[in-house]
């Protein structure tokens, strides 16, 4: 795979691990069940990779935001990485090449904390990234040097959107999607919450006997593996979240937030929703109830909550295969 780069410094790009198999891969039988076929590694050849970056306000906040595209496409629309809770700086550095890898053109950003007024930031956190999304996919659709450099611009319909959104941003995808639905192709949600997990008591419950496994299995590796970057400019944005109250606003609308009644809403306006859940979360359980909601729902084996960065490959070929196979 070659790299392009457009008006952008970028790193290596991430060398994938092999694409574990789909045998595993539990789908509940209460949702309508779409035969998917277990993608092969080569299956698809992206092609050259094309990089584009700029920034929008929005709030009080001016947000930075990449796209990554490949040569050859297999998606006409725009995927967009929605982040969780927090949004790490960088953190979706490799779930976006991973879709990329796929053909589907890739939005990740920076997420905004801090609206218009503080009332705002305050009352309703998923209004904000609602708004970050329409933002950050109208500058994308706008930008003159995409439309004039970016390959087989004229098959793409960059105002198509497929919502990825993991954790806490199931939550803001899901407000994008009952302010836009006309807008939105499909919302792939990862682990998210608004389904009735996590609950405060299970978390309580977890401290003594399990949060150390989320710790240990799943966010340490990722610091030293590289996949949530370890600098400056990190440990300063989450001292910041936390001391600014963001992370408690936003923990906050984790627990009490209900999204079922909305995706119902967003479904029976054509948009397409499916569910991966994670066997080992210990935050945003595995629950096969949440099937009912949604119109495709699987439970991904031997895997813990940040999944989509640690196995972007293998989560980023079951959304391939997802969304391509409705």
């Amino acid at each position: 795979m070659k790299l392009s780069n457009k008006g952008i410094t970028m790193a290596e790009p991430f060398v994938s691990p092999e694409y574990a198999s789909s045998d595993g891969f539990e789908a509940a039988s209460l949702a309508p069940v779409h035969q998917l076929h277990p993608p092969q590694e080569g299956d698809f050849d992206s092609g050259t990779h094309h990089f584009y970056q700029g920034d929008v306000k929005v709030g009080r906040e001016d947000i930075i935001w990449t796209l990554e595209l490949s040569e050859n496409m297999a998606y006409d629309g725009l995927a967009i990485i929605v982040p969780g809770y927090s949004g790490i700086k960088g953190s979706s550095r490799k779930p976006r090449g991973a879709m990329a890898d796929e053909g589907f053109a890739t939005l990740s950003y920076t997420p905004a904390r801090r609206g218009s007024s503080w009332y705002e930031t305050a009352t309703n956190p998923q209004l904000l990234h609602s708004k970050t999304i329409h933002q950050v996919g109208k500058a994308v659709f706008e930008s003159t040097e995409i439309r004039n450099t970016a390959p087989n611009i004229q098959d793409r319909s960059l105002d198509k959107l497929l919502l990825l959104a993991h954790s806490m941003g199931g939550l803001g995808a899901t407000e994008y999607g009952i302010f836009s639905p006309q807008s939105v192709d499909a919302i792939v949600k990862l682990a998210a919450c608004g389904y009735g997990h996590p609950t405060l008591a299970e978390i309580i419950a977890d401290v003594p006997k399990g949060a150390h496994l989320g710790l240990w299995h799943e966010l340490i590796p990722s610091l030293l593996q590289g996949h949530i970057p370890i600098n400056g400019r990190n440990a300063k944005d989450l001292v910041n979240y936390f001391m600014h109250l963001r992370a408690a606003i936003e923990g906050n609308s984790c627990l009490r937030e209900d999204s079922r009644e909305k995706v119902a809403t967003i479904r029976d306006n054509g948009v397409f929703v499916a569910y991966q859940a994670y066997q080992h979360d210990i935050l945003v359980r595995a629950d096969p109830a949440v099937a009912e909601h949604v119109d495709y729902h699987e439970i991904m084996p031997d895997a813990g909550h940040l999944a989509p960065i640690r196995k972007a490959k293998q989560v980023a070929q079951r959304v391939s295969d997802i969304v391509l196979s409705r």
